[in-house]
């Protein structure tokens, strides 16, 4: 998906959003990812995933046209870890319309067999 489909595919689920509302509106989340992670910052979109930055030191490479190694510098890279419900959904392959069957992750009450709820006896 391209970020020109993205933008017709959030106009299209929000019926009262106009294109140009949903182009500001992915703009504005792509930018502010972008901000945050310049600065050095991660950003987590729960159930989506994570990103961050990664230090690459330098290395040697090796150039094929000029056929002699080469220096590469140290860079930053943007890392990219998906969460929980996404790594299921590319696994599975279910949900379709990007919707989980269920809650992504159940209360931690749930998990542990045991209600939040009192019953009187």
């Amino acid at each position: 998906m391209i970020r020109s489909e993205l933008v017709l595919r959030v106009a299209a689920r929000h019926p009262g959003m106009t294109r140009a509302a949903a182009e500001a509106a992915v703009d504005a989340m792509l930018g502010r990812i972008a901000e945050a992670l310049a600065a050095g910052d991660r950003v987590e979109i729960r159930d989506f995933g994570s990103f961050s930055t990664r230090r690459r030191g330098p290395r040697k490479a090796f150039d094929p046209r000029a056929g002699r190694p080469i220096e590469v510098g140290e860079r930053t890279a943007v890392a990219f870890r998906p969460g929980r419900w996404m790594r299921g959904l590319v696994n599975e392959g279910n949900a379709p319309g990007g919707k989980p069957d269920r809650d992504p992750a159940p209360p931690l009450n749930a998990r542990r067999g045991w209600t939040s709820v009192r019953t009187e006896d």
